[in-house]
């Protein structure tokens, strides 16, 4: 696999997540309240970018390929560490501190 020149946008790695999460491209629109088109554009520019073919087209859908899958687990990482990264700049950090009496 070749290294990307740069690192990817989040939001493509959050469609791809979501794609492969749901199975499809509609099913992973209707979740997220995005388009399909869209999805599919974002899917199709991370391949590019990271030089992989990421899912097999066939005509009942999408399958996940080797590297597809290989990169899945790495895709959900990102989405959390996003996530928190989120949730801590919004002052919603998930950590529980202080002192708790009953």
């Amino acid at each position: 696999m070749a290294r990307p020149q740069r690192l990817p946008k989040l939001q493509l790695i959050q469609s791809f997540a979501q794609v492969a999460e749901h199975g499809s491209l509609a099913a992973a629109a209707k979740a997220v309240g995005g388009s399909p088109a869209t999805l599919s554009r974002h899917v199709s520019s991370l391949e590019a970018e990271l030089g992989v073919t990421l899912f097999e087209r066939r005509g009942d859908g999408l399958a996940l390929t080797a590297s597809g899958a290989a990169l899945f687990a790495h895709a959900a990482d990102v989405t959390a560490a996003a996530n928190r990264f989120a949730a801590a700049a919004s002052g919603q950090d998930q950590g529980l501190d202080g002192t708790i009496r009953i």
